[in-house]
């Protein structure tokens, strides 16, 4: 009985460490990427061939490319980029003025036409929050 403890635990203990080497972001896999500073901290977005989120992470200047903190944007307004909509394509990511924004032309799932918003990300202390949107075309 002890040993089958023990190998239940053992399992149990290698399924924790595959499932945590395996969401490691892959760098190989990003095909757009930017950086910019918004107030002490070194930010940069990235996309992945891997995933339709855009990954933003700060860096401390000075940090050896350490990530203080990161988030994955997956959605807009509560509705998911995999299944909230028909299409996000990304059209243009920029920093300029301290801030971090988004283009976004959309496809909506239900018919009606594309539309275009602009999103914006909010850091505080240095970690990034969820997109704020406003749609630019209707």
């Amino acid at each position: 009985m002890r040993v089958l403890h023990l190998t239940a635990y053992m399992f149990f203990g290698l399924a924790c460490i595959s499932s945590v080497t395996a969401a490691e972001f892959d760098y190989k896999r990003v095909y757009q990427a930017d950086t910019g500073k918004i107030d002490k901290y070194i930010v940069r977005y990235l996309r992945s061939f891997d995933s339709p989120c855009i990954r933003v992470q700060s860096l401390l200047p000075g940090g050896k490319g350490k990530i203080l903190k990161e988030k994955e944007l997956c959605s807009i307004g509560g509705k998911s980029f995999l299944d909230g909509f028909t299409q996000v394509e990304l059209k243009k990511g920029e920093f300029q003025d301290g801030k971090l924004t988004f283009m976004f032309e959309i496809m909506p799932l239900e018919p009606a036409p594309e539309f275009i918003k602009k999103c914006t990300v909010p850091f505080d202390d240095g970690a990034p929050q969820d997109l704020v949107c406003e749609t630019i075309t209707p």
